[in-house]
């Protein structure tokens, strides 16, 4: 009951990694941006506007961005994962 307990904590917080990471990688690629006034203006302090927004050319492109981050054996979720 109590190693139940424990690994549901730790899936919880697993979990809550890789929705960080996904989120990060997203907005590092500049897909992840407020479209509602009304959430811009709320989470301004917590998450302020980039200085610069880029197209993903400048990152690599989209041949390199989605197997560096999202290829099942090598990307950086899969290590994310693996390192769980």
């Amino acid at each position: 009951m109590l190693q139940t307990a424990i690994m549901n904590r730790i899936a919880k917080r697993a979990l809550v990694l890789i929705v960080g990471w996904v989120f990060i990688a997203l907005g590092i690629i500049g897909l992840f941006l407020p479209v509602l006034q009304g959430v811009l203006k709320r989470f301004a302090k917590q998450f302020p506007p980039r200085p610069q927004l880029f197209k993903i050319a400048y990152v690599g492109g989209w041949s390199y961005v989605v197997p560096h981050f999202f290829d099942p054996d090598k990307g950086v979720m899969a290590k994310i994962e693996k390192g769980l």
